[in-house]
């Protein structure tokens, strides 16, 4: 009878330990990998071999995104099992993007002393000896379905945290391997990406995946990072909520000083962050602005924004809280 087990792997990130999950049917496959760490590898094919498997007997992997706690064993994996990685093309594309291209969306910003180009530039995440050649990598996209035998499951495309990310719905459970797109105690962070140097607004198409996935069918949602959990609209709706406060929080800040650079709001909304987290900071910062750019209040050149107009910055105004309900908010 085919089962899913989930795999708990020590990371050397800030977000902790991941989890990848083992699907055991006819055609066994993980979903994600692991971080680029000897010590994961170890542990994960030990968690296999206690299963009675090795990792010549996976028919493949599937990667939710690209970061490296999810993708950084698997090429590797591949290799040794002479199987393909499934990720959308998206992240294909974003692992393998130059660095220049990167540093072409942050020219002309106002930095913290703190940032870390490293950050910014996949080429660096993962280290060249778990980037063995030949290995080969089909692409996924919405709607697609995988069968591993008696379990399918259905792609579901859900950019936002990354350009490319996907969730994974087993139709007959309902089970939901929503890598880190949904995750019951921390706030999913949708970082700033590009296309060809070109910034892309990601808290918008994020806060959509949420909505979209709001409307799911899901018994039970397993995320990469902490335990699972049942009710997922109520985790979405306190996402959205959290987003929410923060863009208002960032409007307020900017009634308060009239104009200011992302990394002076981003200051003022996480101080006590700013100098270790700057990548992340602002990231969450950027995102809230974008959201205010949609309900044209503030407006941007480069790296530095302001509000329109006096009367948007009435405090007595409700009416951009009204505004931002409506756009952030599941209908």
């Amino acid at each position: 009878m085919a089962r899913i087990v989930p795999i708990t792997l020590p990371t050397p990130y800030q977000i902790g330990d991941v989890n990848v999950y083992f699907v055991e049917d006819e055609r066994p496959m993980l979903i994600d990998a692991g971080p680029p760490d000897e010590g994961a590898r170890t542990i994960l094919r030990e968690k296999l071999k206690a299963l009675g498997y090795e990792f010549r007997d996976l028919k493949g992997i599937v990667v939710t995104h690209f970061h490296p706690d999810h993708f950084g064993l698997a090429q590797v994996i591949a290799a040794e099992a002479g199987i393909p990685i499934h990720m959308h093309p998206l992240e294909l594309y974003l692992q393998r993007t130059r660095s220049e291209k990167a540093q072409k969306v942050f020219c002309g910003w106002d930095l913290p002393a703190t940032w870390d180009s490293r950050r910014i530039d996949p080429s660096r995440w993962i280290p060249s000896s778990y980037r063995p050649f030949g290995v080969t990598f089909t692409p996924v996209d919405d709607d697609e379905m995988i069968s591993t035998g008696e379990m399918n499951f259905e792609i579901h495309f859900s950019p936002g945290h990354s350009l490319g990310h996907v969730v994974l719905r087993e139709k007959g459970t309902g089970w939901l391997f929503s890598g880190d797109t949904l995750m019951q105690k921390v706030v999913p962070n949708p970082f700033i990406y590009h296309v060809e140097g070109e910034r892309v607004p990601t808290l918008p198409i994020y806060l959509e995946s949420l909505h979209k996935l709001r409307g799911l069918r899901v018994d039970k949602v397993f995320p990469a990072h902490g335990e699972p959990f049942e009710d997922l609209p109520a985790v979405v709706d306190a996402i959205c909520e959290h987003f929410l406060q923060k863009t208002v929080d960032v409007y307020e800040i900017l009634r308060d000083i009239g104009e200011g650079s992302l990394l002076q709001i981003s200051q003022q909304l996480y101080p006590l962050h700013i100098d270790r987290e700057a990548y992340m900071v602002m990231s969450k910062t950027l995102g809230c602005l974008d959201m205010l750019r949609q309900i044209n209040v503030v407006h941007s050149a480069g790296d530095h924004y302001t509000l329109f107009s006096a009367k948007n910055s009435d405090p007595g105004n409700k009416g951009i809280q009204e505004q931002l309900k409506d756009l952030i908010l599941p209908k």
